[in-house]
């Protein structure tokens, strides 16, 4: 009944944005500062930003409860998908545990629908987020590694110095090139790294004696006298090296004695360590962490073609024909294949398959094997269906850089 007196909706103006962030900032605990700083970086000037985008519940003419979605691009191979990321969930301390949070994001979800995003992103508290449809995606992966390790390694001639401004462009290539093969990271604009400049601004890029870039590293020393790397980038595995020893200095210098590195498995720095003594985690969460859901289904199938043609065209699939039926939570979608050619109807047709949501997600994502879906209930596939299911769904390293999080 509480909730049918709210008013919910986008922000209109400047103001109700600012009372937005401030109780953001407030139920995050965050100073004055910090929630002038969302405001100014975060909002206004992030990528896409619109003031609806500030989601809103507002009871007897105040803000009580308000989140914000941010818009960007995501890859999952060759595909992109809009994708309207989920974050800062607020709610003032008398409304809460009233019903108030759901309705917003449930709000959240429909202006997302009613506005073309194809998936949802977000990194939320336990065992809340999955009644929204959100599925655990997103892993969280650390290489850990000793000082005295990486300075057993012997560099190549070059330069360290501060990133600045005008790196922007380079730091942006060597991470797209290294970040192809992560699944559901997000695809950086210059206003990307703007926007977080006095983050950026920590970072360190290794060059030639010349000056060229050639590596970065964004390093932050934890309270638990770790220094952790949130960001890392290099053009080779020399240079991979290098960058791990300007690592080792700098740990050396804060006199703190491991590292541990955030990033995905695939990533060439990280294959790099394994030759050196090093322990690589992997950390899986239910229902809390990295959580993902599909807005529309039909437009992510869509979405997903021209990554599943690229799949098939190096498989032996580019001179078949044959067609699999995913019924995702009872909606069927046809999906057939001929001659290296897809196209996604609306209907039941063969070979069908019947998964759930969550399991769509992982699918789709790389995060979970198809095996292990099919191997939940009893399917009729021809052989062409099953190796085509095999193609067009591998296992991947699905990721959200710590930099890109909302």
């Amino acid at each position: 009944m509480f909730v049918e007196n709210l008013e919910i909706r986008g922000a209109k103006s400047h103001s109700e944005i600012k009372e937005a962030m401030q109780l953001m900032a407030g139920v995050a605990q965050l100073d004055s500062l910090v929630a002038n700083d969302w405001l100014n970086y975060m909002s206004s000037r992030y990528p896409n930003f619109q003031s609806e985008h500030v989601r809103i519940a507002i009871y007897k003419g105040k803000i009580v409860s308000t989140l914000q979605i941010t818009t960007d691009v995501i890859r999952i191979g060759e595909a992109r998908l809009k994708m309207g990321g989920i974050g800062w969930v607020s709610t003032a301390g008398h409304y809460r545990n009233k019903g108030i949070a759901s309705a917003v994001i449930q709000n959240a979800v429909q202006y997302m629908t009613a506005n073309s995003y194809q998936v949802s992103m977000l990194f939320g508290i336990p065992n809340f987020y999955h009644r929204f449809g959100f599925t655990s995606t997103l892993p969280e992966y650390y290489a850990s590694i000793t000082t005295r390790e990486l300075l057993t390694i012997k560099p190549i001639p070059h330069k360290i110095r501060k990133v600045k401004p005008g790196d922007i462009l380079l730091l942006r290539k060597i991470h797209d090139e290294e970040d192809f093969d992560v699944s559901c990271s997000i695809i950086r604009t210059q206003a990307h790294f703007a926007v977080r400049w006095k983050e950026w601004s920590r970072g360190k890029v290794i060059t030639d004696l010349n000056g060229k870039i050639l590596g970065y590293f964004l390093p932050k020393l934890s309270d638990k006298n770790i220094l952790l790397i949130e960001e890392i980038g290099s053009t080779n595995i020399e240079v991979s090296d290098t960058v791990l020893y300007e690592i080792g200095k700098l740990a050396e210098k804060e006199k703190v004695g491991l590292i541990q590195i955030a990033a995905p498995p695939c990533h060439l720095l990280i294959r790099t360590l394994i030759s050196r003594r090093s322990i690589h985690e992997t950390h899986y969460k239910r229902d809390e962490g990295g959580m993902m859901a599909v807005i529309n289904e039909e437009e992510t199938l869509e979405c997903m073609t021209p990554d599943w043609e690229k799949l098939i065209q190096q498989k032996s699939l580019i001179n078949k024909e044959d067609e699999i039926t995913l019924i995702i939570s009872g909606t069927p979608f046809c999906i057939h294949f001929r001659k290296g050619s897809i196209a996604i109807l609306k209907k039941l047709g063969k070979n069908k398959i019947s998964i759930d949501k969550s399991d769509f997600v992982r699918v789709i994502t790389g995060y979970q094997y198809i095996e292990d879906v099919l191997n939940k209930k009893w399917f009729v596939l021809s052989s062409t269906a099953r190796e085509f299911l095999h193609t067009i769904f591998p296992k991947r390293c699905p990721y959200v850089w710590q930099m890109d999080r909302f």
